[in-house]
Parts: C-alpha cells; structure tokens; sequence
C-alpha cells in the first residue's frame, strides 16, 4: 500500500509541475474503484463481508503533435502478485496517413466487440460480461500489436473499419503466434431521439490450452432512446462464436440502463457463456441501481446479482462500487 500512496503522490506532483508548463504536456488522472461485497457462494468467505480496492487506474494521455497523440492506463491492482500493470501504452496518427487511415500502435484493447475497447470503470454496470471474461481475460481482449482503421464513405451513415495485427502474447499465455482481427462497425440516427449502433468483427489466433488454431465471430448491438439531458435508455447486447478442431462454443450477454433523473440509473444484464475450450456453461442474472452525485466524477453502484455455475449450486452476491475521478479522464463514460 506504502508503494501506490508513493506512486499516487508521485503523479500529482508532477502533475502539478506541468501545469504552469506548456499545453503539450500530458493530462493525469487518477480512477480508483473500492469495492464492498459479500456472497453465499459455498466456501470459508460465505457469508463475509469484504471491502476491497479493486485497482487504482493512472491515466496520462496527451497530444504529441498536431498529427497524434499518446496514451498510458496503468493499474495499481491489490494484488500481491502483479501489483502494478500497463494495462494500455500507444500512439495513435489521427491525421497525415493515406486515404484518411489512423494508425495505433503499442499495447492496447482491440477493436473487437463494443464494449472490449471501453475500459471497465466506465461500463453502465459493475463485472466485465461473462464471455468476455472466459473468451479474453477478466481485463479484456488487449495485445501488442497495431490497428488501422478508416471511416467507409456510407453517406448518412457512420461506418468504420479496423483491422489489428498483433503478437497473441496476452491472451493466453505465450503463443508466439500472431493474433488477427478486425471489425466493421456502422451508427444510424433513426430519429431525434433515437440511434442504433451495429458491429460484426472476426479474429483467428492459436490457443496455449489446446495449441489449435480458433476463430472467433462476434456481432454486437446497441440501441439508446434519448428524450432529454437525464432521461435516457440504452440497451445493448453482444454474442461471441468460437470455432476450433476440437470445440464449437460461444457466450453473449445482453443487457439494458435506464436514467430516469439526472443522478439515478437502473438496469439489468444476463450472462450466459461457455469457454475456448469446455462446452460448460455459467449463466449471471444481476441488477444495478447507480447513483451519479456528481455525474462524471462520482458514482455509485449497487449490485445484486446470481450465478448458477455449470453442475453447481446457485449463489448471490451482493455488492456496492465507489468510482470517482481526479482529473480529465472521467468515471463514467459509455
């Protein structure tokens, strides 16, 4: 704990250095998740009440030039045994490339499914789906490798492309093996109030666990209905195809936020997921209500959920989450 205060303190007195500094100096922010919860699942903790400091999240982003950018996320995870992780450290050329292509290169979360790119601070709900922790890893589908992308002259409609090359180290163990992927994905403005936002995606990579190559198919897709500043729904869902020699599995979600006033939301998701390499299944039913006191700088969320393991008993585990945000990179963002 001594090495986080030392580290946090650290970052903003640099922080506070560059501030009378030039522009080109980087933003810090500083995200921290505590977590309390308590479960009846069967085993020594049911039944007891755990707080926890998830992770505390650095973020130093900046512009390099008037062409790119950089961008650094990493977690001071309570864990002893990987206290510190670079979760994301890239460039990105936004401009001066080709036929209006970006580049990304570095360590990052790949394009491949709405919510993988979307860090899990700013999710609408409390636990990375099911599928995506069986299928990437409790952090998500994130490599090192590059990714071009380029928006698809579709007219009124927002369409963009990417594709990812990249070294299949982090995903399952040390593959040496390159990982592919890529993903179209395209907004509709149905009405004033209303936009639809579709994507399909591809990817292919050799497994450590069975040393056969996979190929995974994804489709996601996210509806919201906006009638006014605080009063919104949005629902989304996500399903993942895993195909390989020896097992045909896969895993969705689908899930649903309703804000009905400027600082409450409710909700409800369903997970249902089997693994890369077992057909068994875990099935989640949970509902959140959050509560935003200072919208993008503070929430709250209170969960109640139940997960019925494959040939286990059912459990429930209810829990609160404390999110706040120091700095320009915001807590609540989806």
């Amino acid at each position: 704990m001594k090495f986080y205060i030392c580290a946090l303190l650290l970052a903003f007195s640099i922080q506070n250095r560059l501030t009378a500094q030039s522009s080109i100096n980087p933003d810090i922010s500083i995200i921290p998740n505590f977590q309390v919860s308590t479960s009846d699942q069967r085993g020594p903790d049911k039944g007891k009440i755990e707080f926890n400091l998830e992770e505390v999240e650095m973020a130093i982003q900046s512009a390099l030039n008037p062409y790119a950018r950089a961008d650094i996320f990493v977690a001071f995870a309570n864990d002893p045994a990987e206290p510190l992780d670079i979760e994301e450290a890239y460039f990105t050329i936004q401009k001066g490339l080709p036929l209006n292509f970006n580049l990304k290169g570095g360590k990052f979360l790949v394009d491949f499914s709405k919510l993988n790119s979307t860090h899990a601070h700013a999710f609408p709900f409390v636990n990375r789906p099911t599928y995506q922790q069986s299928f990437f890893g409790e952090e998500g589908l994130k490599d090192v490798g590059v990714e071009v992308n380029t928006l698809i002259p579709t007219g009124d409609i927002y369409t963009k492309w990417s594709g990812t090359v990249a070294t299949g180290d982090e995903l399952d163990g040390a593959r040496q093996n390159l990982f592919f992927a890529s993903r179209i994905n395209s907004f509709i403005q149905a009405s004033d109030y209303t936009g639809f936002e579709i994507g399909i995606g591809t990817a292919t990579g050799i497994s450590d666990s069975t040393s056969k190559r996979f190929k995974w198919y994804n489709a996601d897709l996210k509806y919201k209905w906006k009638k006014s500043q605080y009063t919104s729904l949005t629902i989304w869902a996500e399903g993942l195809l895993s195909r390989s020699a020896l097992n045909h599995t896969y895993g969705f979600y689908t899930a649903g936020t309703y804000q009905f006033m400027r600082r409450f939301e409710t909700g409800a998701k369903y997970d249902w997921s089997q693994a890369i390499n077992s057909k068994n299944a875990t099935q989640t039913i949970s509902a959140n209500f959050n509560f935003l006191p200072a919208e993008e700088t503070l929430v709250f969320r209170f969960l109640v959920s139940n997960t019925k393991p494959h040939n286990e008993k059912s459990y429930r585990t209810y829990l609160v989450q404390t999110i706040f945000s120091l700095g320009p990179h915001k807590a609540h963002v989806f």
